[in-house]
Formats: structure tokens, sequence, C-alpha cells
């Protein structure tokens, strides 16, 4: 069983946290991965999801697509450009998939964890891949470890 998710602030000022080390490129693509897996079982599940419409469907799907096929680049990304370029497009297509379903009502529990962790691990990501710097952190909740374990279909 899953337990309820605390508040995003704390859980993101957690996870940047975390990365206040230097994060290794094999950190970087599983991270990368845990965040393409993610929305890809959100992808598979459309049909669990009500008041969804064709149009954002489509959406989640493209951005679905597009994030394994980035993740799946980055972790063979072979500079600092290369891998900022494929961060970049996987953090906007996770972004994109967040964003269209933050204004659904009653989205499925699974499929609300899913977007908490992705909205928890996204920031640390992007630190990790050198795209933002690394904030200061505040006590939280929820561990790096068990957003990713959310992502890759584990349990928190």
């Amino acid at each position: 069983m899953i337990r309820p998710l605390p508040s995003l602030a704390s859980l993101t000022a957690l996870l940047l946290a975390a990365c206040q080390g230097t994060p290794t490129p094999a950190q970087v693509a599983a991270d990368a991965a845990a965040l393409a897996h993610g929305v890809g079982e959100i992808a598979q599940n459309l049909a669990s999801l009500h008041d969804l419409s064709p149009a954002l469907a489509a959406t989640i799907e493209t951005a679905s697509g597009d994030a394994a096929a980035a993740a799946q680049a980055l972790a063979t990304a072979e500079t600092a450009n290369a891998t900022k370029t494929l961060a970049l497009r996987l953090t906007g297509d996770v972004s994109a998939v967040v964003s269209a379903l933050a204004a659904l009502p009653d989205l499925p529990k699974p499929v609300s964890e899913v977007l908490m962790a992705a909205e928890v691990l996204l920031p640390v990501f992007e630190t990790e891949a050198g795209l933002t710097p690394p904030a200061a952190a505040a006590p939280g909740e929820m561990s790096p470890e068990a957003a990713r374990r959310i992502l890759e279909g584990g349990h928190g």
C-alpha cells in the first residue's frame, strides 16, 4: 500500500538538499529514466482517467514517448551540452504531462502519486543535469529514493 504524500514544498526542499553533492552521469541517467517511466505509466493508463479530452490524451502520449526517447539518449550523452539539451527536452515533456493533468479532479491515487513524485524529482534532476543551481533545503518527508521508487513503479 502506498502512503499519503507530504506537501510539495517540503518534498522539493528535501530532494534539492540531496543534490548538494556532485551527481554522477549514471545518477542523472537513472533519474531521467525514472521520470520517463513515471509519465509512461500514466500514458499507458489513460483509460483510468475520467474527464480526459482526446487533446489532453494526445498531449500526454506524445510527451511520454518523447520523454522516453530523451531519457534513452541522455543515458549515452557524451558532452555536458548534449546532457543539458536532452535534460531540457525531458523536463519539458514531464512538465507537459504534469500540467495537462493538474486541472483534472479526482485523479486515481496511483496517478496522483506519480505526478507528485515527478514534481518532486524534477527539480533534483534539473540540478543534477546542470540546468539549475542547487537550492538550500528544508526538512521534508519524502526522500529522493522514495520519489524514484514511485516513478519506477515501486512503492514509496
